[in-house]
């Protein structure tokens, strides 16, 4: 395969369909039902995804992040993300720096008065021959041989090489000891390698082998973020404390009681098994057998076999879950106690999911939001005790939770997937409502002046084929609901003059929208020109033709792929008591966050910049155009592609907003502002009033009955208002 920099693999369309490799560092390596994940990141920080679908046998047990690697594969462009395709395992080969390296190998447990072998290899990984190659290594227990010629210096083994050829050759020893008939662990911390061209010696970490038949769970789980027992097949003990549904959480989490006293070890343990005992209970004390792996960041024991030694022991007494502020302090202080029985409560600061999670904040904190860019280590995530995606909507949800609301204390095992650290609750929560504002309107505005929104409506498909796999389509019943929910929505923001909507399928579903008896009176008329989005989802407008006259419509797809959703320009002359006011509104859909903030910006610099040259086109001819640059931009208030707008002279509406005022989306506890309106300097004189309507990201998934404003989407609504004289 060509060998390609990934700037240079994602630049070319030509590019899919091809077999190629690219080189770079694992960054991410994640495990899902069907697939494997991993993030390949080169030196100028360009990320790849590659997608190792599970039919084609491989697997990433050999690959660790933070490992450099050339990886092979046929490169596709799917669903707005290119993807690298591996097919055998050759086509993944680890690229080392040009070092000497050092390995050291050995059972990871012995019987008392066994023997016990280690394996010491050094690899030359530089492009010349070392010369008068050493290696030295302790004897960490009572000797019983040295084999491949080495020698015995007082307490130090020995052995020398006049050269080991470059390129990656290596060369290999052994030596034995004997296992001390009482104690609990051999530990052989020091041991290295040098050349005459390498004096520096390089070492390994300690290495421990535990007397008798298992591995303490705290071994196991280790000190950092990761088990260095990864890919080894050992046993452990410890009390069952959780069971759930094995369609929910395919396995139970193990506890030990007696552990080692250093606080930064875990004490629980997730063992991953598709079937064990019925009779299986908490309190049980086990000895499992399987291999430690590393799923999507989750130290776990993929079981092969299970004995249960005891049953009625008592649980461990949870631990009250207190995280500190700062972020990276937090990731260790949960590390710290993944899988064992943990207690947390407090204030809810996102309402509880699709996936049924729920973030919270101790009521110490004094927080009613956490906003993206704080320091947000304190955030408890609860869950639901499933790992799955399974809550379309509220009537089967197995309580709400809205922003606000205060939860009792909970207790369960801390379980780490999809990227947090979670609480698995034993029961149920004890809720408590807040007082969030659970159905907030708006006024109209009055003939004086008009009102602009920008609304993303969260794959609103009509009931007709063509439809995307996901979501599903909709039934008439459903696609009704959703219109009238929308009106209902149109109509809490106090009938706008115009809105400008995101994730629309056609033009037909926005007329839908206008036939709903609430928006009865307001003679909205629909604009949408179809793009070129895989799924179908389009910008598009909904125009009170009783204030505002459509005077011109323009979908401006570039010719190069920069937008699947193009920008849709409207020129509308808008009636006043102060006079008539042509406005341009540019609505938009900007590519999405899927492949993470810094990977997809640079793209949105180029939307940003594409949405400058409309507006210039347009200035051009009238230096004091009205101007709004608007919809889910998909990126942040301070982000680069924001920026570039500002410096370009125009005005975020949102600069008359309070910090906490400002967000229209919570993603994992974190609120957020996605969707943006920017006007030219001309229209931004207009400007009496900005409002982001909070009737969608602190709710949760609405209830089949309930065809109010709330949870209509996943994205508050944005509201601003213009006077009809400057």
């Amino acid at each position: 395969p060509q060998l390609l920099s990934i700037a240079e693999a994602t630049a070319d369309p030509a590019n899919a369909g091809r077999y190629i490799a690219v080189t770079g560092q694992a960054t991410r390596i994640e495990e899902f039902t069907y697939s494997y994940e991993i993030d390949l990141t080169d030196d100028a920080g360009n990320t790849l995804l590659l997608y190792v679908d599970k039919l084609t046998n491989l697997n990433t047990d050999d690959l660790n992040v933070g490992d450099r690697y050339t990886i092979s594969g046929v490169l596709e462009f799917y669903q707005g993300k290119w993807q690298l395709k591996p097919r055998t395992p050759d086509d993944f080969q680890q690229v080392f720096p040009p070092v000497l390296r050092l390995t050291l190998e050995a059972p990871n447990t012995v019987q008392p008065g066994a023997t016990l072998v280690y394996t010491l290899t050094a690899f030359n990984h530089t492009d010349a021959s070392l010369t008068r190659l050493v290696i030295t290594s302790a004897i960490p227990a009572p000797l019983a041989e040295v084999y491949d010629g080495g020698i015995v210096e007082g307490d130090t083994l020995r052995w020398e090489f006049p050269t080991l050829p470059p390129g990656g050759d290596f060369v290999r020893v052994h030596f034995s000891v004997t296992a001390p008939p009482d104690g609990e662990q051999i530990v052989h911390d020091r041991y290295g390698v040098t050349a005459l061209e390498w004096p520096e010696p390089v070492t390994g970490p300690p290495f421990r082998t535990f007397i008798g038949q298992t591995v303490p769970i705290w071994a196991v789980q280790g000190e950092g973020l990761k088990s260095p027992y990864v890919n080894s097949t050992l046993q452990t003990e410890g009390i069952v404390t959780a069971i759930f549904d094995p369609e929910d959480i395919p396995g139970f989490f193990i506890q030990e009681v007696e552990t080692d006293d250093d606080p930064a070890t875990s004490a629980g343990l997730f063992v991953r098994a598709e079937d064990f005992p019925a009779g299986l209970a908490p309190g049980d004390r086990v000895r499992v057998t399987g291999r430690v792996k590393e799923l999507s960041g989750q130290t776990e024991l993929h079981l092969a076999d299970l004995t249960v030694l005891a049953h009625g022991i008592p649980l461990p007494d949870p631990v009250p879950l207190n995280p500190p502020e700062a972020p990276d302090e937090a990731i260790r202080y949960y590390e710290s106690l993944e899988g064992m029985l943990v207690r947390a409560g407090g204030i809810a600061v996102s309402p509880i999911s699709k996936y049924g999670e729920t973030n919270l904040v101790r009521p110490e904190w004094h927080v009613e939001h956490v906003l993206r860019g704080e320091a947000a280590g304190f955030l408890i995530t609860l869950d639901d005790g499933s790992w799955t995606e399974r809550y379309d909507d509220a009537s089967i949800l197995p309580y709400a939770i809205v922003t606000g609301d205060a939860i009792a204390d909970v207790t369960g095992p801390l379980a780490y997937t999809f990227g947090q650290y979670k609480v698995e609750p034993l029961a149920p929560p004890d809720i408590t409502p807040g007082d969030f504002e659970r159905a907030p309107t708006l006024p109209e505005v009055g003939e004086d002046g008009f009102s602009v929104a920008t609304y993303n409506v969260e794959n609103f498909f009509d009931d007709k084929e063509p439809n995307p796999s996901s979501p599903p389509r909709p039934s008439h019943r459903e696609y009704l609901h959703k219109a009238l929910k929308i009106a209902n929505s149109i109509a809490a923001m106090g009938y706008p003059t115009l809105i400008a909507f995101a994730e629309v399928e056609n033009v037909d579903a926005l007329q839908t929208v206008a036939e709903q008896p609430p928006l009865a009176g307001y003679p909205y008329q629909p604009v949408l020109i179809e793009g070129r989005d895989s799924r179908g989802i389009d910008v598009g407008y909904l125009v009170r033709t009783d204030r505002a006259e459509i005077l011109s419509t323009t979908l401006r797809l570039d010719d190069e792929g920069l937008f699947t959703r193009g920008p849709l320009v409207l020129q509308t002359r808008i009636r006043t008591t102060g006079g008539d006011v042509t406005l341009y509104t540019i609505a938009n859909h900007w590519v999405s966050l899927g492949g993470g903030f810094e990977t997809t910006e640079s793209r949105r610099l180029l939307q940003a910049q594409w949405n400058l040259d409309i507006a210039a086109e347009i200035q051009a001819q009238d230096p004091e155009a009205n101007i709004a640059i608007l919809g889910d931009l998909n990126t942040f208030f301070d982000a680069p592609s924001i920026q570039l707008m500002r410096d370009a002279g125009f005005v975020h509406v949102f600069d008359a907003l309070l910090p906490e005022e400002r967000y229209t989306y919570i993603y994992q506890g974190e609120a957020e502002t996605l969707d943006h309106v920017l006007v030219s300097p001309a229209l931004a004189r207009r400007i009496t009033g900005v409002t982001v309507l909070h009737i969608n990201a602190d709710f949760p998934p609405a209830n089949p009955a309930d065809d109010s404003p709330r949870r209509t989407s996943d994205h508050d609504p944005v509201v601003v208002w213009f006077a009809g004289q400057p």
